[in-house]
């Protein structure tokens, strides 16, 4: 999975907040421009309904929050990321035959936005 999340409380669920859920093969890089784009959604949507483009029905985007102890899982990793996608200490735990089926592309990733 990209990341997952979970909620602390029955109140954290009812407001929309929840905890990320880090997935140990994603890069601090990685990791760091999808908090970003989370960031860039929730201005897009607020831009958006207070203009008066949205029709104000449904809830809007979560917020996502990612603490100092947040729950590391070892996920599956998606095949064919960038290297600098996926975290160095995690490739450097796997077998050489996982790591190559993986299909790395060998270019850097630019997450600039």
């Amino acid at each position: 999975h990209m990341s997952g999340d979970e909620s602390t409380n029955a109140r954290d669920r009812l407001h929309g907040v929840w905890l990320i859920v880090e997935a140990e093969w994603q890069s601090t890089e990685l990791k760091d421009f999808l908090r970003k784009l989370d960031v860039l959604y929730r201005v897009y949507y607020l831009k958006k309904t207070t203009h008066g483009e949205g029709d104000g029905r449904g809830h809007g985007p979560q917020e996502r929050m990612a603490t100092a102890n947040s729950r590391i899982v070892d996920s599956e990793a998606p095949e064919g990321l960038w290297r600098n996608c996926y975290s160095k200490a995690w490739l450097d735990k796997q077998r050489p035959h996982f790591v190559k089926d993986l299909k790395i592309r060998e270019e850097q990733y630019d997450f600039s936005l």
